[in-house]
């Protein structure tokens, strides 16, 4: 979503008397960012200048191709660079440091000499934190120990974010892993997991397709389709049609005018390439017009110009800050084997997972689940089998699995974003898996 659709979406729920709002569906639900406004942490021409980079639970070359070519560049001019994550494809990065370590291990894996050689390096440092974290059940105490670990090597703490707009969303006041302050006050208000964890008397939702989009997993169906009230207001019809109570079609972001901010906290207004399709309109103007008919105060906007001047405070830029509350995770450490979810490059929102040339790649046809060559060894697959997993909850999924050198050892790592997947309610901690034989009986 748009800066201006989310500040709108803001304002029509504080009308409506509620303060549960929340954009961070892939954000595990104790995820603490305190009153921070995360970011980069610096421009992207900088990060590529840089001496050392660590970069913590992330996939670049699939989840941000153009920013791994510049740490890739970097690398070649000389800096040390080294990669922590559960699960990654190639970094084409030969001289790069990489550490393959489940979720759980993350936060001691900074503490390590290998990260710290590569931090010793020069004057200009980052630690960069990836998604994979956000949506792990451990990314407090990892962000905890990377913020020490910046503070220590005099390095500069960045986040990469969660989407195209993902710094713009607590610019806007939508992060519930943020606190939004009132004055003094701060707002409570439940994370997505939590709200999509039960149902309720009214729920809006607003440019996504939570049973896909959400580490709700299937949870989120079931209760969407518990609840009183569902509106959703999309650009793809998809399972909504099984739950919500009316449909709003809206344009997509090609079809609008609006404002991003980038990770490195430039804000980018573009307008419409070309008019909506049909009856569909601009989600900014569906908000509005709800806030009109409502008879709420305060909805007369005209353009997107009028929602940005309203909500985008003048001195925005200065209030990004990586200064984040030290806490560690409240969840133990798993029995082996462990689960540990990513976003697919193709199935990261609804326009990508419905382009039929995209869905025919290689990348877009990855197995649904991957682990590296020991750990299928130890359950006893081979690549190519199937293999049941069941997670915490109860919620299972039979799939076959793939050899990924590159994933930790003991991790199996599945997608968020796949239709093939909804059958599980958690993607994180422990999971059971059994191997499945050829006749299909448990083996």
């Amino acid at each position: 979503s748009t800066f201006e659709e989310m500040a709108l979406a803001k304002a029509l729920t504080n009308a409506l008397g509620s303060s549960s709002i929340d954009a961070g569906l892939r954000h595990d639900a104790a995820l603490n960012f305190g009153t921070a406004k995360p970011w980069l942490g610096a421009s992207v021409e900088e990060v590529g200048a840089a001496d050392a980079i660590v970069v913590v639970g992330a996939d670049l070359r699939m989840e941000q191709p153009l920013f791994a070519n510049r740490i890739r560049q970097a690398s070649r001019q000389g800096a040390a660079v080294a990669l922590v994550a559960a699960g990654l494809s190639d970094p084409y990065i030969p001289k790069a440091v990489s550490i393959a370590a489940a979720p759980s291990r993350q936060a001691e894996v900074l503490a390590q000499s290998d990260v710290a050689d590569v931090l010793a390096q020069g004057d200009k440092k980052f630690i960069l934190i990836g998604q994979q974290v956000l949506m792990s059940l451990y990314a407090n105490s990892i962000v905890a120990a990377a913020q020490d670990l910046a503070k220590a090597k005099g390095a500069v703490l960045g986040f990469l974010g969660d989407g195209a707009n993902w710094v713009g969303s607590f610019v806007a006041g939508v992060q519930a892993s943020a606190a939004q302050a009132s004055g003094q006050e701060s707002v409570a208000h439940g994370c997505a997991v939590e709200l999509l964890a039960s149902p309720h008397k009214a729920v809006i939702l607003v440019g996504h397709e939570p049973e896909l989009d959400s580490l709700g997993g299937s949870k989120a169906k079931v209760n969407l389709h518990s609840s009183d009230f569902v509106v959703s207001l999309t650009a793809y019809a998809g399972q909504a049609t099984e739950y919500a109570d009316v449909l709003l079609p809206i344009a997509p972001f090609t079809e609008t005018s609006g404002t991003f901010i980038n990770m490195a906290g430039m804000a980018q207004t573009f307008k419409a390439t070309v008019k909506p399709l049909g009856e569909c309109r601009p989600a900014w103007k569906v908000l509005r017009v709800l806030g009109n008919l409502l008879g709420f105060e305060q909805f007369e906007f005209n353009s997107t110009s009028d929602v940005l001047d309203r909500f985008l405070p003048p001195d925005w830029f200065t209030k990004l800050n990586n200064v984040v509350p030290v806490a560690a995770s409240s969840a133990s450490k798993p029995q082996a084997p462990e689960l540990a979810a990513y976003v697919p490059l193709y199935h990261s929102d609804s326009i990508v997972r419905r382009a039929a040339s995209l869905q025919k790649t290689k990348v877009a046809n990855a197995p649904l689940v991957q682990a590296n060559a020991a750990t299928l060894a130890g359950l006893g697959v081979s690549e190519g089998d199937e293999i049941e997993l069941t997670d915490t909850e109860g919620g299972s999924l039979i799939a076959k699995v793939g050899v990924n050198p590159f994933v930790a050892n003991e991790v199996l790592m599945v997608p968020l974003g796949k239709t093939e997947v909804q059958s599980l309610k958690v993607f994180a901690g422990e999971v059971q898996a059994k191997a499945l034989a050829s006749t299909g009986v448990l083996a």
